[in-house]
């Protein structure tokens, strides 16, 4: 028998109860998982306007959230636990950010939205989506929009995280090579990649063990 989902109003009531909670973002990651899908389409559906008090609750839902400080670096060394957590979070902001607001989960508050914020904020939510993936084709099609988002702004650190997370997507393609043993080709990928991310040393660029001899 396929189960009844809550109406919004009663997950609004749920999302409060919540909050009220210790540790309320990993109680709210649970709840989440299994009623977000409900609440992004009821959302979108009655307006921001008529969710108001549903989106307050999210945004300040964030505010205990797992992305404050982290970047990068950190989400390239990031385990699985808490890479499903940034993607909780990431998800909850892009929504906000659908519905018109300007949420800055980075504690990076001196930053312009337009032109970097909401840019670099996106290629965090692609990249983790791309990291927690165990296909090889998706992971490639989500570092891209990765990229991409970083790409839309205008800011030095969004045209380099933009080089950087294309370099991976590029890596990426070079070991399918690989492992159809079609090293030529693998070669002139990580020369692409390499010079997208020219006197860095970048993690992008770090071939499995053994595949980098036989090229």
């Amino acid at each position: 028998m396929e189960q009844v989902q809550p109406d919004l109003d009663a997950l609004v009531s749920s999302l409060a109860s919540l909050l009220a909670s210790p540790n309320s973002f990993s109680v709210f990651e649970d709840f989440w998982r299994s009623h977000g899908k409900s609440i992004r389409s009821d959302v979108i559906s009655i307006g921001p306007k008529s969710a108001a008090l549903c989106l307050n609750l999210l945004e300040q839902t964030l505010n205990h959230g797992p992305t404050a400080g982290v970047y990068g670096v950190k989400i390239a060394h990031a385990d699985y636990l808490q890479l499903r957590k940034l993607d909780c979070a990431y998800d909850i902001w892009d929504l906000l950010v659908q519905c018109g607001r300007r949420p800055y989960i980075r504690e990076k508050l001196g930053t312009d939205w337009d032109t970097h914020e909401r840019h670099i904020t996106e290629s965090y939510l692609w990249e983790v989506k791309a990291r927690l993936t165990q296909d090889t084709e998706q992971r490639i099609s989500l570092f891209r929009k990765a990229s991409n988002a970083a790409q839309k702004g205008v800011t030095k650190h969004c045209i380099s995280r933009a080089n950087s997370l294309e370099a991976h997507a590029i890596r990426l393609e070079a070991e399918m090579f690989v492992r159809k043993r079609e090293f030529r080709q693998a070669a002139k990928l990580l020369d692409r990649a390499s010079a997208l991310v020219r006197g860095k040393d970048h993690e992008w660029l770090k071939v499995t063990p053994g595949v980098r001899k036989r090229l």
